[in-house]
């Protein structure tokens, strides 16, 4: 049973710094390998979509389930600082599934 907790919690650090990972690569994209370009408000969207996808998986190591709305990952401490909102207004919308997913209703799900 300890085993069990350990390797849960060993795979919600790791997810939790995937996810830091993928902010700080968004953080300095706008300054390298694309020439100075920015990110587009599509390609942030996408990102915090990914964001949640994390999470997602970060809440089923740690509780055994996924959870059945974005308020469940909202109630986890290291997982609500993790989802950010479409800089275009779009409002993430839950699809429940194995696993769920969230869709924006802007530019729906990331390709």
């Amino acid at each position: 049973m300890k085993m069990l907790v350990r390797r849960r919690e060993v795979a919600a650090l790791f997810t939790i710094a995937c996810m830091i990972s993928v902010a700080v690569l968004a953080l300095f994209s706008g300054s390298c390998g694309r020439k100075g370009a920015k990110l587009s408000p599509e390609e942030i969207c996408y990102m915090n979509q990914r964001s949640i996808d994390g999470a997602i998986k970060a809440y089923k190591e740690e509780k055994g389930e996924y959870p059945k709305s974005l308020e469940d990952l909202k109630k986890v401490p290291y997982l609500a600082g993790t989802m950010g909102s479409c800089p275009e207004g779009g409002k993430y919308i839950w699809i429940p599934g194995d696993p769920p997913q969230v869709k924006c209703s802007k530019h729906g799900i990331p390709k």
